[in-house]
């Protein structure tokens, strides 16, 4: 083999198993080529040499005695740098914690080594997963291998340019928008999102816990696949962490895909009617060729029309800025210099989001999820019912703070907290005894009242109220029904 870097997760699997190849000998090439081509595209923060030759021999010295972890065993792959890695500074590409060393590690990295992968380091990301790359963050952004004033997207840059470039057979990203599927089409890899809750997120740096997923990116689908393996399963430290039944997503990718049905909502890509936005006429050609290739393998392609995606791109867009800011808002109070310009404003718009408008958002969240019955809202044919959720201005703004330049301290908006009088007393303290006597007398006459007579119900002034929420109103003011009125 001539160079061991090209090959696929599992075919250097089937090779370490034979004995055509040895851990040590894949993870020295893979240590040789980042150190020849890394230095023009960025995409680790920290390579853990040292480690990765001790967890190759490990590897070969299991393997001799004919102990086999699985598919990954002896691989070596990379970690965005959002992973927890004991021992290892894990830096979320921010100057706020560009010295921090985890004591343990995150599940996902546990998971990984306890299958026999080889971890070559730590990989570039957006600050926080969020952001965008700037000139004021501590390390210089990753860029994009085949057109290097190019993005690779993000926020998983560095994965997506380490796996394309054959620097690592595979690398954990993290999805809360995008973040895993953006560089796996900029940078011509495989992604994968996993379904929601199917990888524990303990020791992950948090961005919306509502929509954060971690997944994989490699060459091929089924290196995802081999990949997810030993991720998924339920990890009870994680609120998040779905309780599912164990699955062979290795031999899953190996099946064909005959009958598979596959819905293709053609208005994403092709843009309103009226010619403004939609993909280029190449871009459109490719997708039509892609469905093509799944139509003569067997699979069933079928038209399907979505909610806008506009709608999806504002709920996800409010949900992240407000619990973005939740997480971060001690921190962006404190020091907000040490955040990079855009991460920054991201944040702190999250302060401007009121609880009512970040409720109303996750619950139409909600609506343009699939159902109950497993069909999804779009197969109703009932009309889109966004007008009752107008999305604040607020929300829109990050899209006038993407120029990248740096912020001096003349810029820095400074959140301060105000505490707020208390407006509510518990008691009202000028009332004397006897009117508080009088007052508890009259509560419970009403609710007596309410009690016998549950579809005659007295309001505060004296006068009737409707009959048609008489049983229910009755039984919650009086305790449940046939409780105590007092």
């Amino acid at each position: 083999m001539s160079d061991p870097t090209t090959l696929t997760i599992a075919e250097a699997g089937r090779q370490m198993a034979s004995g055509a190849l040895t851990s040590v000998a894949l993870t020295e090439a893979y240590l040789a080529r980042i150190a020849k081509i890394d230095g023009k595209l960025n995409s680790f923060i920290t390579v853990t040499a040292d480690l990765a030759r001790a967890a190759a021999r490990q590897a070969d010295r299991e393997r001799a005695t004919g102990f086999t972890r699985g598919a990954l065993h002896g691989v070596p792959i990379g970690l965005k740098d959002i992973y927890e890695t004991a021992g290892v500074r894990t830096t979320g590409h921010s100057n706020l914690l560009v010295d921090y060393v985890p004591s343990v590690d995150a599940e996902t990295v546990t998971r990984l080594k306890s299958a026999g992968a080889v971890i070559l380091g730590k990989l570039a990301t957006h600050e926080f997963a969020n952001g965008s790359a700037t000139p004021d963050q501590p390390f210089p952004p990753a860029r994009n291998p085949w057109h290097p004033e190019h993005t690779p997207g993000g926020s998983s840059s560095g994965s997506g340019v380490a796996v394309a470039t054959g620097m690592c057979a595979g690398a954990m990203g993290s999805d809360t928008g995008g973040s895993i599927r953006n560089p796996a089409g900029y940078c011509a890899t495989a992604g994968l999102k996993p379904t929601y809750g199917l990888v524990s997120r303990r020791g992950i740096f948090p961005l919306a816990y509502s929509l954060d997923t971690a997944g994989p990116l490699a060459w091929t689908v089924e290196d995802c696949a081999l990949m997810l393996d030993p991720l998924a399963g339920h990890d009870p430290a994680d609120p998040g962490s779905a309780k599912v039944a164990p699955q062979d997503y290795g031999a899953a990718a190996r099946r064909p895909i005959k009958g598979l049905r596959i819905a293709l909502p053609r208005a994403w890509h092709e843009g309103p009617k009226d010619g403004s936005g939609g993909v280029t006429a190449d871009m459109a050609k490719g997708i039509d060729e892609a469905a093509r290739v799944l139509r003569d393998l067997g699979a069933v392609i079928e038209d399907a029309v979505f909610p806008d995606i506009r709608d999806y791109h504002i709920c996800g867009r409010v949900i992240i800025t407000a619990e973005a800011h939740a997480i971060h808002r001690s921190d962006i109070m404190a020091t907000p210099e040490k955040f990079g310009y855009t991460t920054r404003r991201r944040f702190q718009l999250g302060a401007f989001l009121t609880a009512e408008a970040a409720a109303r958002h996750q619950g139409r969240h909600a609506r343009l999820r699939p159902g109950a019955d497993g069909q999804p809202p779009w197969c109703t044919g009932e009309a889109r019912e966004s007008a009752d959720l107008p999305l604040p201005r607020q929300a829109l703004a990050h899209h006038a703070v993407q120029r990248h330049r740096p912020a001096g301290a003349h810029r820095v908006l400074r959140l301060r907290c105000r505490r707020l009088p208390a407006l509510l007393p518990a008691r009202r303290p000028r009332l004397r005894r006897s009117k508080r006597a009088r007052r508890r007398c009259r509560l419970r006459t009403r609710n007596d009242l309410a009690h016998q007579a549950p579809g005659r119900l007295i309001s505060s002034d004296g006068t009737q109220t409707s009959p048609h929420c008489s049983k229910a109103l009755s039984a919650a003011l009086c305790g449940g029904e046939g409780g105590d009125p007092r």
